[in-house]
């Protein structure tokens, strides 16, 4: 998952600074406000004469500062701010759907209820629901990988403490002497 951080290191010996939400390569690409919340996009350099005509800034396809990818990368703070005050003027759903009716990779920053509300989240069935000891039926964050050939699901909650002392002290070696023993030192 580190991608260009790791080859930074690997080939250059660099160790890069954190670089937030912003992307070391390719730009202008990250979170950026809109009228109502937060947006993630992604456009390509193939992508930035077609964003900057979207966003109806036509003049930052023009502007010598943002001609290649490296002048956008030396002037990231200034595009950036350009970008983000145009996205501004609109809500997320007005960005989202433009821009990935023409292939732009575009994207609602969620919070944490909206996440778990989302159809896709719901049909990947990101959160299971187990029975507690403690809580009844509670739901937890599934497992975030499937596999066709090794199904995995939760079967139950993580066990209160010491509810499956019983059973596991046997199976390190410990006899039924002995856990009591330990029980009446309040050990276990």
């Amino acid at each position: 998952m580190l991608d260009f951080q790791a080859a930074r290191w690997l080939v250059d010996g660099e160790v890069p600074g954190p670089a937030g939400n912003d992307h070391p390569t390719t730009l202008p690409m990250g979170c950026f406000d809109t009228a109502d919340k937060p947006i993630n996009v992604a456009p390509l350099p193939q992508h930035f004469e077609t964003f900057c005509q979207l966003i109806e800034r036509p003049d930052l396809y023009d502007d010598p500062n943002y001609a290649t990818i490296r002048n956008r990368s030396d002037n990231r703070e200034k595009l950036n701010q350009e970008v983000g005050q145009a996205l501004a003027s609109q809500n997320s759903e007005h960005w989202i759907e433009l821009f990935n009716d023409v292939g732009i990779p575009c994207g609602p920053v969620n919070q944490i209820d909206e996440v778990f509300d989302d159809p896709k989240v719901k049909h990947l069935g990101m959160a299971a629901t187990v029975a507690s000891g403690a809580l009844g039926n509670i739901d937890l964050v599934a497992q975030p990988m499937t596999l066709s050939r090794s199904q995995n699901s939760l079967v139950r909650a993580t066990p209160e403490r010491g509810e499956n002392t019983d059973e596991i002290l046997p199976e390190l070696g410990y006899d039924r002497g002995r856990i009591a023993q330990l029980r009446n030192q309040d050990i276990i």
